[in-house]
C-alpha cells in the first residue's frame, strides 16, 4: 500500500474508532447525569437507565478488546516483517 493511501486509511480508521467510542460514552454520561438529577426517584427509568449503561459499557469493552486484538496482530505482523528483513540482510552480508 502506498504511503498516501496508508495515511488516508489510518485517518479513516481513527475517525471511525473515535466515533464508535464517543457514542456509547456520551450515552453513559447522559444516562448517569439524568439519574443524578432526579432519575433515581423513578424506579422504571432507574432500572432502564442502569440496563442501558450496562449495555453501552459492554459495547465499549468489546470495542477496546477489538482494538487490543488488532494492535497485537499488527505488532506481530510488523515484528515478522522486521525479522524477515534482518534475515535477508544477514544472508546478503554473508555472501
Amino acid at each position: 500500500m502506498r504511503s498516501e493511501e496508508r495515511k488516508r486509511v489510518e485517518r479513516e480508521l481513527i475517525s471511525t474508532i473515535s466515533h464508535e467510542l464517543r457514542t456509547p460514552i456520551a450515552a453513559v454520561q447522559g444516562f448517569a447525569e439524568t439519574l443524578r438529577r432526579g432519575g433515581l426517584d423513578d424506579r422504571q427509568n432507574r432500572l432502564e437507565f442502569v440496563e442501558l449503561i450496562e449495555k453501552h459499557a459492554r459495547h465499549l469493552s468489546s470495542l477496546v478488546d477489538g482494538l487490543v486484538d488488532h494492535a497485537s496482530k499488527e505488532l506481530e505482523r510488523r515484528e515478522g516483517v522486521r525479522a524477515r528483513r534482518r534475515t535477508t540482510r544477514r544472508r546478503r552480508s554473508a555472501r
